[in-house]
């Protein structure tokens, strides 16, 4: 919290707080998240070296752009293929679009790679590459409702929770994905039906079929994080705790589901209890992380934040009352904290397995989150 001045209480600190002009607030919260966690993490020595980090950010941006250019367009129609480049695709967030669809593509490949390790089994690339097309899947589903929630209805009516009984039932084929895609003018949808569709290709293939209990559980999981998804741009009318569960489940699930495809060919060779531990701290990361690095963004555009959701008296409409409960609070320290703390759990996860078994992920995710940071 905000210590009170000399001869001043701290509800009088805090009224001076609420005065302050809108721009000031912003800019206190984005100075004091970043710093908070970047003190928090060089604390633990859980914070990457520059040399480190620029060598590794550079090799994360070439295997990007080669499961781009290979996998990514593999599974586009010939005629989309040139959107992955082209600048009017996302409309105004068109170079967060081309600049982050590397990235995903090679996070979501590297947790696929290292989860496999860390839990016993044999790495498998196709397995790999099925996460990080989900992973980027994910990541254009975000940048839809964020850039351009005016094409979410559309997207809706090809792409919704009947959609994925049929095809967790094995009622619907991948393939009616990529004709409903051929349907629509929006490229943005074209680009994230063809991927939906070819991320279930692939699991089916893992699976072989949709029948296993290693493939249920995974549609569960999937079926569980579209709602999540979905909810989360009505959050508004829901409950603080429902807030918090909604916001946490969206960010979280992932990398449950990534944990989950990881499994799909031999559960019994696969150390789920781990990958799902691991898989939950990941989440916990990446959720606080992603809210501090977003909460600026987040409390003009009214979205759901979880740092904003635990301020008192939150209302979206409120911009800066939420914001001066936020400075006048100590949510962000604890969310630093937590992510430092889910940090050292990974690390000690892994060091009881052994070296053979930790692969690159805690590397992955200490450079990963400062990549979000910067």
């Amino acid at each position: 919290m905000n210590a009170a001045a000399p001869g001043r209480t701290s509800a009088q600190a805090n009224e001076r707080t609420s005065e302050w002009p809108v721009g000031f607030l912003l800019d206190e919260i984005w100075l004091r998240g970043r710093r908070t966690l970047v003190n928090a993490l060089e604390a633990a020595e859980l914070w990457p070296a520059t040399p480190d980090f620029m060598a590794f950010r550079k090799a994360q941006k070439a295997r990007g752009e080669r499961l781009r250019d290979g996998l990514l367009s593999e599974a586009l129609a010939a005629d989309d293929r040139r959107w992955l480049m082209s600048p009017s695709m996302f409309g105004i967030a068109n170079r967060r679009f081309k600049s982050s669809t590397p990235m995903a593509l090679a996070f979501g490949h590297g947790l696929g790679d290292a989860l496999q390790r860390a839990a016993g089994a044999q790495v498998d690339e196709t397995i790999s590459e099925t996460c990080g097309l989900f992973n980027f899947g994910i990541s254009i589903f975000d940048l839809l409702h964020d850039a351009q929630p005016e094409l979410i209805p559309e997207f809706a009516s090809h792409f919704n929770s009947g959609t994925l009984q049929r095809l967790h039932s094995g009622a619907a084929s991948p393939g009616a994905l990529n004709a409903a895609a051929l349907e629509s003018e929006a490229p943005e949808i074209r680009l994230l039906l063809q991927t939906i569709a070819a991320v279930y290709q692939r699991l089916y293939r893992l699976a072989a079929g949709a029948d296993g209990p290693a493939f249920k559980r995974l549609a569960s999981l999937l079926a569980s994080a579209y709602a999540a998804e979905m909810r989360s741009s009505r959050a508004d009318a829901a409950t603080a705790k429902e807030r918090l569960d909604i916001s946490r489940a969206k960010s979280a699930l992932p990398f449950l589901i990534i944990s989950a495809i990881c499994a799909l060919p031999d559960p019994s060779g696969f150390n789920t209890a781990l990958a799902d531990n691991l898989a939950t701290e990941m989440g916990t990361i990446f959720w606080l992380t992603d809210d501090l690095v977003d909460v600026i963004g987040d409390s003009r555009g009214g979205a759901l934040n979880s740092l904003l959701a635990r301020a008192e008296n939150y209302a979206p409409s409120d911009i800066r009352g939420n914001l001066t409960a936020l400075i006048d609070s100590d949510h962000i320290v604890a969310a630093a904290a937590s992510i430092r703390d889910s940090l050292l759990c990974v690390r000690a996860a892994l060091q009881l397995g052994g070296p053979d078994k930790a692969g690159d992920l805690d590397r992955l995710l200490a450079c990963h989150v400062r990549m979000w940071l910067e």
